[in-house]
């Protein structure tokens, strides 16, 4: 919470009682890109005169909170040095960027465009280009131009690049920042995958 801001929190209750509960009524707070989850069908209480329960619809539209998630994470806890850990991030990189919070509870930097929800900063299994790689653009339906090599960022991911023909031509893993080489193959296009993306490589 931030100057009556609540924003980038990540509210999960595996209980099936309420993710947000304003004791008194609406509190004034400014909420925005919260992801919350819970088993029960009714997401929001305020209490007070109003004494009414909202879904997660009800809650944005009463609430007013600007780009919130209704979504289950399931979390890593075999580390204890970082418990409630995000198994995924992919839906939860949707955060609202807080000069007052630039890192996470570890001290990693937050991304400065679009933080991770919750107390992590987290990067996302999907193809993430770096400075590094060439002048293409990664979008849907997208292609990525490179010569020589190409630049990829993800964790705990495999690229592959295929022919137009659905061969398999290079498989390479990818965790963390990743050089793959491209310099020995023909000039042409091609489909490069990594995790659930793909997209077009046009090597030059």
């Amino acid at each position: 919470v931030v100057d009556g801001l609540i924003a980038d929190n990540l509210f999960q209750n595996v209980y099936g009682s309420y993710v947000i509960k304003e004791q008194y009524g609406p509190s004034g707070a400014t909420y925005r890109n919260n992801a919350g989850y819970t088993l029960n069908p009714v997401y929001a209480y305020w209490g007070g005169s109003y004494d009414q329960e909202m879904s997660f619809n009800q809650w944005a539209l009463a609430s007013g909170e600007t780009d919130g998630l209704n979504v289950e994470i399931r979390f890593d806890d075999t580390d204890a040095s970082r418990p409630l850990f995000p198994l995924s991030a992919d839906a939860i990189n949707a955060g609202h960027p807080l000069a007052a919070v630039p890192a996470d509870i570890l001290g990693n930097p937050r991304n400065s465009l679009r933080p991770t929800i919750g107390a992590y900063e987290v990067k996302s299994s999907s193809v993430e280009l770096t400075e590094s790689d060439s002048a293409g653009a990664l979008a849907a339906g997208g292609t990525i131009t490179a010569s020589g090599s190409l630049t990829l960022e993800a964790y705990g991911a495999t690229a592959r690049i295929f022919g137009l023909n659905g061969v398999l031509l290079r498989q390479v893993p990818v965790d963390g920042p990743t050089v793959i080489d491209v310099a020995t193959l023909p000039r042409g296009l091609y489909i490069l995958s990594l995790g659930e993306s793909s997209c077009k490589l046009l090597v030059r």
